[in-house]
């Protein structure tokens, strides 16, 4: 920029200073990207659980504000027993206390930084890992800020949907043949098998 005052008296191009006569800036209005990669996928089956982890990304690296901790995250996980929604609370309990706007939690371990626009995360907190209930549909999300000034652009939250922690083995029982009853042939076998949440992979 330059300067003319009232009398005309003008700032010469000589006087100009990088930073001072001068800024050079840049808009950044792409919220980051924010993905899973434990557990990595919707109707999710496992008899155990650990903690959750995923990565955010601000995307146009050079000219984006950033993602550098875990501030630039936030997780949400619940479970639903019509009618009722139970929320994590941060500190090792499922509770029905908590709502839409006030269960989301940072995490709280932030490593593998890949420059200051990206990193990875692991949702930990109040030993979630030894604190899974068993029989539960988990809906669990994430989303991510950057560091833009003065509002930081949020993402949508990514969801993922039917997570099930299941520890109940399946029941198969038999209907036919007959028990201790001779055959000379037999066309074919039948019995039923039955499970409660994670749904049966196979019989032999």
């Amino acid at each position: 920029s330059s300067a003319v005052d009232k009398a005309v008296n003008a700032q010469p191009g000589f006087e100009y200073v990088v930073n001072n006569s001068s800024i050079s800036f840049y808009v950044d209005q792409a919220a980051p990207a924010i993905s899973f990669n434990a557990p990595w996928a919707s109707n999710y089956f496992a008899s155990a659980f650990g903690n959750v982890e995923g990565a955010a990304v601000d995307p146009n690296d050079g000219h984006n504000s950033g993602v550098t901790g875990v501030s630039n995250v936030d997780v949400q996980i619940k479970y639903v027993l019509d009618p009722t929604t139970y929320y994590y609370n941060n500190n090792g309990s499922f509770v029905n206390t908590l709502n839409e706007t006030n269960s989301w939690f940072t995490p709280l371990i932030w490593q593998e930084p890949k420059g200051p626009s990206s990193g990875t995360w692991v949702y930990s907190n109040g030993t979630l890992a030894g604190n899974w209930e068993f029989g539960r549909s988990y809906r669990i999300s994430a989303r991510s800020r950057d560091n833009a000034s003065p509002v930081k652009n949020l993402s949508s939250a990514f969801t993922l949907m039917n997570v099930v922690l299941d520890n109940q083995r399946p029941a198969a029982a038999t209907t036919g043949p007959s028990n201790l009853t001779p055959y000379r042939t037999v066309a074919q076998a039948s019995g039923t098998v039955t499970d409660d949440f994670g749904g049966i992979q196979s019989v032999g």
